[in-house]
């Protein structure tokens, strides 16, 4: 996926992301090498281009890559090498349990 950083086009790896998380009109992109990448595109348009086998939305304000899960509990996810617990909404809790019974 091609992302604009202010005069520069970048050329990430989709298999390489971690997460995206909303930050108001912008996106935060988490890699897998701990990079982050800032980009004015909302989270509805993430889930348009990002593969659906691959990527799951958990919440109102974030994407997850199901490859960098280490372990889910209850309502949270947390991704290899990456500190923070992440939420799981209750209105995206059903369709992420569907998609691991399988």
């Amino acid at each position: 996926i091609l992302i604009n950083q202010g005069n520069k086009n970048i050329l990430l790896n989709i298999i390489s992301i971690k997460a995206i998380m909303a930050s108001n009109q912008y996106s935060n992109i988490l890699m897998e090498n701990g990079k982050t990448f800032l980009v004015r595109q909302s989270l509805n348009d993430w889930e348009k281009k990002l593969p659906k086998k691959n990527f799951q939305r958990i919440h109102r304000s974030t994407i997850v890559n199901i490859k960098f899960l280490e372990k889910i509990e209850k309502s949270k996810v947390y991704l290899k090498n990456y500190s923070e617990p992440l939420d799981i909404s209750r209105r995206f809790l059903t369709e992420f349990k569907e998609k691991f019974k399988s």
